[in-house]
């Protein structure tokens, strides 16, 4: 498991908004690299040993803007690195972290992107029954909205639209891959756009089709596919480990899977 990861500082913030980063935990990554969890707890005066309570499990970056926190709030926060072997021990306690009055300009996160990576966050939210309703029928709503991506169709449009594509991850003789960052998502977003060109003749739409009728729990994930000026986009969750390592990572498969 990895060692500890550094303790959270709060670089900026906002009335309800938190920036944190952290220092990666040292040693080695090995294979399945790391991810974190972030977690938070209040911190006023009358909340002496408040639990700490789960904001993420998926980080995927040693920054993270944490929102929805509430105006002049006070915090603490920690984070626990995990590998393939599992967590490791838990960061040290952040210091206190106060935001500011209601009011106070929000946190530029557009501008902030060009210059650093980070994951963009939303605290667990205390709901009563009417608002779960209201959050269940806009679930329904976004849902019909992004059906084509969630079936795997390829979509016929612009991917900027959605994704972000970034810097160049590798460069071969038929495709190019790019860090990508999802927009939909708040955790996690960071993926793998695969691109290639059309004229490359009908084995760049196989690779689409093998890609899509083989989604398995332990096989690379399709985000989106789409079909734009003449390029395929394949967007792909980014993997911490070798293909074949993430095939064989449960010991055996039942007659289901």
């Amino acid at each position: 498991a990895p060692s500890r990861p550094g303790r959270p500082e709060c670089d900026l913030v906002s009335d309800t908004e938190a920036m944190l980063s952290w220092e990666a935990p040292e040693g080695p990554t090995y294979l399945e690299g790391i991810t974190y969890r972030l977690e938070y707890r209040n911190a006023d005066v009358n909340d002496y040993m408040a639990p700490w309570v789960v904001i993420s499990d998926f980080v995927d970056d040693e920054a993270a803007v944490v929102r929805h926190l509430n105006p002049l709030g006070v915090y603490q926060f920690r984070v626990t690195a995990k590998n393939g072997f599992g967590y490791g021990p838990p960061s040290l306690i952040s210091r206190l972290v106060q935001t500011n009055a209601r009011g106070a300009p929000k946190l530029p996160l557009d501008g902030m992107k060009e210059a650093c990576r980070f994951n963009v966050l939303s605290l667990p939210q205390k709901t009563t029954a009417r608002q779960l309703e209201e959050i269940s029928e806009e679930s329904e709503e976004d849902h019909s909205r992004i059906e084509p991506c969630a079936s795997h169709d390829l979509i016929n449009d612009d991917p900027t639209k959605r994704f972000q594509i970034e810097s160049l991850l590798f460069k071969g003789k038929f495709s190019v891959l790019r860090h990508s960052v999802d927009s939909q998502k708040e955790a996690g977003a960071h993926c793998v756009a695969k691109i290639r060109s059309l004229q490359d003749g009908p084995t760049v739409m196989r690779e689409f089709e093998t890609l899509k009728e083989g989604q398995h729990e332990n096989v690379q994930h399709l985000i989106a596919a789409y079909q734009n000026n003449g390029f395929l986009y394949l967007f792909c969750e980014r993997l911490f480990e070798d293909v074949f390592s993430r095939f064989i990572q449960i010991d055996y498969y039942t007659e289901e899977q």
